[in-house]
């Protein structure tokens, strides 16, 4: 099984937030749930499901960094 627990997403969003990145939740269209696990108070910005693959690159190309599971948008 290749998820983190939710608690951990968030823990991780948390870290990366204070250190004064701005966090948002991406993934496919059946993921947005997979955030609102994550974050049920909504702190970070959920954009899954709104981006098709070129979207997605154009969001990755102006990212500090990319966190993310063994998926394809690990290869972007």
């Amino acid at each position: 099984h290749k998820l983190w627990l939710p608690e951990r997403w968030l823990a991780l969003a948390d870290t990366l937030s204070a250190a004064g990145l701005t966090v948002v939740w991406s993934g496919g269209p059946n993921e947005r749930g997979l955030a609102e696990v994550a974050d049920p108070q909504g702190r970070f910005a959920n954009l899954a499901g709104q981006f098709d693959v070129a979207g997605l690159w154009h969001l990755i190309a102006g990212a500090a960094l990319l966190v993310s599971p063994d998926t394809g948008v690990a290869h972007l």
